[in-house]
């Protein structure tokens, strides 16, 4: 099946934010929706398409910029290196959404919001051994996997909302099947995934009631995407610290690539109730 049945763009004016994007599904995510975005617009010298990257690696994120360039000339970068774990990020994300605002000669039709960051958190915690010692570190762990996807959304919103010609905007939650079913071991990590899920399903009843309201033309589209267990430095920590090591060792990794390919056949069928829950394997 070609690329181009599977596209999702809804406009030749993109602009797409990914989180986490320097490495594993985040920078496959990355270039497959550049080839996407140069396949369907081949011969349209009007469409342009904007990436902010958002990372904490340098290099990495160099790297990445390269390669997309490489694919279509008429894609326009930022970068914005920071540890989303920081208060500071989230400063730094309001400036850049800034800057794109005021920098551009034409309005952009259609965004994308990825939510991939994320980290696992300690791998061997029970419910009983939580204590308030690990409070500095349970914060960071929120901050970076929580906190900072529900202030990074606010402020994306906001920036929506001055932009009256936005026809469509996504925005992607990459989930987990720990968001729906307990894992041995892995409190904070199936703790987080959750409370994401819940947020946007909070983030949708506010939508759905403010396009009742008529306040709004966009069209939101909110995914929880579960990618299945890849075939990243994530899932090789588990198979060496996590309380699930032995039955992560028998799992057999799926391609990054594959599950990004799922994603995009799901986000072009169009058929999920805004916020739910899809895995991989559905």
């Amino acid at each position: 099946m070609s690329s181009k049945s599977h596209s999702i763009f809804r406009s030749n004016r993109c602009c797409l934010i990914i989180t986490g994007a320097s490495k594993g599904f985040g920078r496959i995510l990355a270039k497959k929706f550049a080839n996407q975005f140069s396949d369907q617009f081949t011969d349209d010298k009007e469409s342009i398409i904007k990436f902010i990257l958002i990372a904490r690696n340098v290099n990495e994120i160099d790297s990445l910029a390269n390669e997309l360039r490489s694919i279509d000339s008429r894609i326009n970068i930022s970068k914005i290196i920071t540890d989303l774990a920081e208060t500071k990020a989230i400063d730094d994300i309001s400036q850049e959404f800034e800057r794109n605002q005021n920098n551009l000669s034409r309005p952009y039709d259609h965004y994308i919001l990825i939510h991939n960051a994320g980290s696992i958190g300690k791998a061997t915690e029970l419910c009983k051994t939580v204590n308030v010692n690990d409070a500095d570190k349970r914060n960071a762990y929120y901050r970076l996997n929580l906190y900072s996807v529900m202030e990074m959304t606010g402020i994306f919103l906001r920036h929506i909302e001055t932009k009256p010609n936005v026809s469509h905007c996504h925005i992607i939650n990459v989930s987990s099947l720990a968001a729906i079913q307990p894992m041995s071991g892995m409190l904070d990590y199936c703790v987080g995934k959750a409370a994401r899920e819940a947020y946007f399903k909070q983030l949708s009843n506010e939508l759905t009631a403010n396009n009742d309201s008529k306040r709004t033309k966009t069209k939101y589209r909110l995914l929880n995407y579960a990618p299945g267990p890849l075939d990243t430095e994530m899932f090789r920590q588990l198979q060496q610290e996590s309380t699930l090591q032995e039955q992560f060792r028998e799992i057999i990794p799926l391609k990054p690539e594959d599950s990004a390919d799922k994603l995009f056949q799901i986000l072009h069928e169009d058929k999920f109730a805004n916020a739910a829950h899809v895995d991989y394997y559905d």
